[in-house]
């Protein structure tokens, strides 16, 4: 009887152990928190570190460009003729600087009239493009036509009788938008402002090149971490997302070209596009991946094969070989080890 009960209980045991096995087999695999995992404080501030340092130096680049090679390739020249267009038409405040138009800085103590019909009025009565056109009749036409204004005895075109400011100068504000408009199409100011700008747009994409090449590829691979400056002030080295070993110069290299592309030409291709506003969008995604992603990575890691670990003070590449061997020793001593309620550390990502 004692015999078959020992039996009963080695069958129910070894059931109880399959179905535990199978159960952690199926289940989603639990992996412990890696202690050279950075926590997300301290990876967040080596971006904004490296980020900070990128800036400065693409800005120190720009300024250093502007007074040495904008000269020969005539920047200035072509900036002043468009200056100097937007100058004589009269539509800019010649006191406040050359891209302030008289919309822009509204004294609240003036009628719209002297804010905004005196420039118009100059602009279609001298500019030649519009003298030519004759603009100023049909600019006088869309007055009368707007039911604010009508000619007085004098045969002037004034306001009439109960219109308001505000009404005159949400009238007026459009029409010197389409001043404006007519005033930038000017092919002189065109071929200018255009290459201005795309002599600007090279600038900076030369610069960012230069700056992100210095930090993000020149200094990880002379670096014995293959870290940043950023990631080196805060404790963290770059490895190998496989085994642990430091990463290779290949990841590195495809690390700083997924880098250069998110956080460099994306963002220059967005302000030419839509401006300074949205230029931010790639790296707040990089962000949100690193602070919600499970070993804290952005794409550039993922997509190198690389993760950002802590430098330990007793080196992190030893203290994980130790972990790894002390693993591999408690699989060959423990054939269930798999089955086991207690989590072990295991190097599978």
């Amino acid at each position: 009887m004692s015999k078959t009960n020992n039996d009963k209980k080695a069958i129910q045991k070894g059931i109880e152990e399959q179905n535990n096995y199978y159960k952690q087999k199926n289940e989603k695999k639990k992996i412990p928190d890696d202690p050279a995992r950075p926590n997300l404080l301290k990876r967040v501030a080596s971006i904004l570190l490296d980020t900070l340092i990128i800036m400065v130096t693409i800005v120190g680049l720009y300024l250093l460009s502007s007074v040495t090679i904008f000269h020969p390739l005539n920047y200035y020249k072509y900036k002043d003729e468009a200056t100097q267009i937007n100058m004589n038409s009269g539509l800019y405040n010649e006191k406040y600087g050359e891209n302030i138009t008289y919309l822009q800085f509204y004294d609240s103590k003036k009628t719209p009239e002297e804010n905004l019909d005196v420039p118009l009025t100059n602009f279609y009565s001298t500019y030649e493009y519009a003298v030519n056109k004759n603009l100023i009749e049909s600019y006088n036409k869309s007055k009368l036509s707007s039911g604010l204004f009508e000619y007085n005895s004098n045969n002037e075109i004034v306001r009439k009788k109960d219109i308001t400011d505000s009404m005159v100068k949400s009238f007026l504000s459009t029409q010197y938008e389409k001043a404006l408009d007519i005033l930038h199409s000017n092919t002189k100011y065109v071929i200018a402002t255009n290459y201005t700008y795309n002599v600007m747009v090279a600038t900076i994409i030369f610069c960012s090149m230069i700056s992100f090449t210095i930090f993000f590829l020149t200094v990880p691979i002379l670096s014995k971490e293959h870290s940043s400056i950023g990631q080196k002030i805060c404790g963290l080295s770059c490895v190998n997302s496989e085994d642990k070993t430091p990463s290779t110069k290949k990841q590195i290299t495809i690390r700083f070209i997924i880098i250069y592309l998110m956080n460099g030409l994306v963002p220059i291709g967005l302000f030419t596009l839509w401006g300074f506003e949205v230029m931010g969008v790639p790296f707040l995604i990089v962000l949100i991946m690193i602070s919600f992603s499970r070993t804290n990575s952005g794409p550039h890691e993922y997509l190198s094969h690389t993760k950002i670990i802590n430098k330990s003070r007793s080196n992190a590449f030893e203290i994980l070989e130790s972990m790894k061997e002390q693993t591999e020793a408690q699989k060959l001593n423990n054939p269930h080890y798999y089955s086991d309620e207690k989590i072990h550390y295991t190097d599978e990502e």
